[in-house]
């Protein structure tokens, strides 16, 4: 009996031993198992993490390229807008393609990222979108460099418009991207959740190891998940900051405008009140001794040039000024303002006396300039006409009138009667005004008399120094030319004929400086 129950025993012994071990065997097994899901799962859910921070990245990289090509496209436009210089209208004109060249490159690299179809046909729509500002972008450089703004406002909201609203669809899109990043998230952190429950389910029949390594598993999982929700909190951070720099930029892009706005108004005033103080046809035609006409065309919306034809309030004689201040545009268009008033006030004086008119229009300017802060100065003729009282008896080998001039300008061009051009120098009669304070000692006097049928030719340098695309000048030689070819003309059929010719001559290239023309002959 005792070997038998020490059999049993035995026995029971060897199945204890098989169950504990078997016990032992299927927990390990059961923690294998357990352990490899859990790795399984948290590796692949670190993949999912890491491609989607990847994506995430990469996408919101390459919107923002395309976002700031478009912006970067709109400020360069209104760069060429407000720029006057040839070459450097080319120079932005090669940069607004290069930012082209980004957009295209930004896009095609967005489109090869892991997008759905709704993102890849918004990015098409958007193409087809962009033909429209690209036309309109064209136009403008094209209109910049020929010097036809006739719709540049128009193509330029137009561009403006559609490139808005490419700006906000991107911006929907990234939101978008935003909401799917944060799905993908919670779809990471429901298997995580899944995960670890199950885990702990399969851990509870292990033993103390198995509970160990459960433990080591979920500390490292929720450090996982705190890194994941570090990323995901730096994503959105970085979104902010972007929609941050959009709105930023859109509103400098709004103040910029505006402020084109407010200073084209005020330009547009200015030349305005310049038009209005030239003088008019009939104060021209009032003038019976001589056959005036005049020309100016400013290169700028103000122009720096100055002429002015005064009938003297006394006799018969006429007061005629021209010159031209140093650049052009509002600072050289308040100068002409300036110098108008000044000979203006003074032609009332009935000895007329041309020395001293330029002495004070010297020293007022000085002061003028000077208080603006400015290193503005003008070349300034003034020229006084008298009818002589043979030429009132209208004997052709007697003077019909003398002209007194002083003052430092361009040489005065006389075509007498017979078709003989004479040339009058001026650069010893004058200096600058305005560039030194006290200039008396430099005016001098010249006189020249004219008889029936000569003809005056007086210009600025704008018209000599046209220059046509291949940079070669107008020069003295064709205008000489000009004026005797047609010296028998009217005094307006001359200065048409000279005008087509200096534009024939430039062609197709910009203007540069201001043209003023001025033509009399002795009737």
């Amino acid at each position: 009996m005792k070997n038998k129950n020490t059999s049993n025993n035995k026995r029971i012994v060897k199945q204890q031993i098989i169950l504990v071990l078997s016990g032992f065997f299927i927990a390990f097994l059961i923690l294998g198992l357990s352990a490899k899901t859990v790795l399984n799962n948290q590796l692949e859910n670190y993949e999912k993490l890491d491609y989607l921070v990847n994506q995430s990245n990469a996408k919101s990289s390459q919107m923002t390229k395309l976002s700031d090509a478009i912006r970067d496209r709109m400020l360069i436009v209104y760069d060429i807008l407000n720029t006057t210089d040839i070459f450097d209208i080319d120079d932005k004109s090669m940069l607004l393609s290069d930012r082209a060249s980004d957009f295209i490159i930004a896009r095609e690299k967005l489109m090869s990222l892991d997008l759905t179809e709704k993102q890849k046909d918004e990015l098409v729509d958007q193409r087809k979108i962009l033909k429209q500002a690209q036309i309109a972008l064209q136009k403008i450089v094209f209109n910049a460099l020929n010097e036809t703004g006739n719709n540049q406002s128009d193509l330029i909201k137009e561009a403006r418009d559609v490139n808005a609203g490419v700006l906000i669809r991107l911006n929907q899109m990234r939101l978008v991207q935003t909401e799917l990043s944060q799905r993908e998230l919670q779809a990471a952190k429901s298997s995580y959740k899944s995960t670890r429950e199950k885990m702990v389910l399969m851990g509870l029949g292990g033993l103390a190891i198995c509970l160990t390594i459960v433990y080591l598993v979920i500390r490292q999982i929720r450090a996982q998940g705190d890194t994941l929700t570090d990323v995901m909190q730096q994503l959105e951070d970085s979104n902010q900051t972007l929609e941050n720099r959009v709105e930023k930029r859109t509103k400098q892009l709004i103040k910029t405008r505006e402020d084109n706005l407010r200073m084209g108004a005020e330009l547009d005033i200015s030349r305005q009140l310049q038009k209005v103080i030239l003088p008019t046809d009939k104060e021209i035609s009032d003038i019976d001794s001589l056959d005036i006409a005049a020309f100016m065309e400013p290169a700028d919306e103000i122009g720096g040039d100055y002429y002015e034809v005064l009938k003297h309030a006394d006799n018969d004689g006429v007061l005629i000024g021209i010159g031209d201040v140093t650049g052009h545009g509002l600072e050289s268009g308040m100068v002409m303002l300036m110098i108008q008033s000044i000979i203006r006030s003074q032609s009332t004086a009935t000895d007329c006396d041309l020395i001293k008119m330029l002495q004070v229009a010297n020293k007022t300017i000085h002061d003028n300039v000077s208080r603006m802060n400015s290193e503005k100065n003008l070349t300034l003729m003034l020229l006084d006409y008298q009818q002589t009282a043979e030429g009132e008896s209208h004997e052709p080998d007697k003077p019909a009138g003398t002209v007194r001039y002083s003052g430092q300008h361009e040489s005065i061009l006389v075509i007498r009667s017979n078709g003989q051009i004479e040339e009058f120098d001026t650069d010893e009669l004058g200096f600058p005004i305005g560039l030194v304070v006290d200039a008396d000692e430099f005016f001098k006097e010249g006189h020249i008399e004219l008889y029936k049928g000569d003809t005056v030719v007086l210009y600025t340098d704008g018209i000599t120094e046209a220059a046509n695309e291949e940079h070669e000048l107008y020069g003295v030689e064709r205008l000489r030319e000009t004026a005797v070819a047609n010296f028998k003309s009217s005094a307006v059929d001359i200065k048409d004929k000279i005008i087509a010719h200096v534009k024939q001559h430039i062609g197709e290239q910009k203007i540069y400086d201001d043209l003023t023309l001025l033509v009399f002959k002795q009737v």
